[in-house]
């Protein structure tokens, strides 16, 4: 909603700002990081993890798109 962070969004709005890359696909790019680090250790996965780390970003920034003018009404900020 671009209205606050919270601890696990830091690396992906790094990411996203050192690239120019919307939130989305540096948030796919996290997510990825970590499957391949997560699969390295020997950690489980299965189809969800896929679906995740394919379907999140995109599906994120499509709400951010569609919810930002409520969520900026909502909290009282002109744009």
């Amino acid at each position: 909603m671009d209205l606050g962070y919270q601890t696990s969004d830091i690396f992906a709005l790094s990411v996203g700002e050192w690239f120019h890359l919307s939130y989305g696909v540096s948030l796919t790019i996290v997510y990825l990081i970590l499957f391949i680090a997560g699969f390295i250790l020997s950690g489980p996965w299965g189809i969800g993890t896929i679906i995740s780390i394919v379907a999140f970003g995109p599906i994120i920034d499509r709400l951010m798109k569609v919810t930002s003018g409520f969520s900026y009404k909502l909290a009282g900020i002109t744009a």
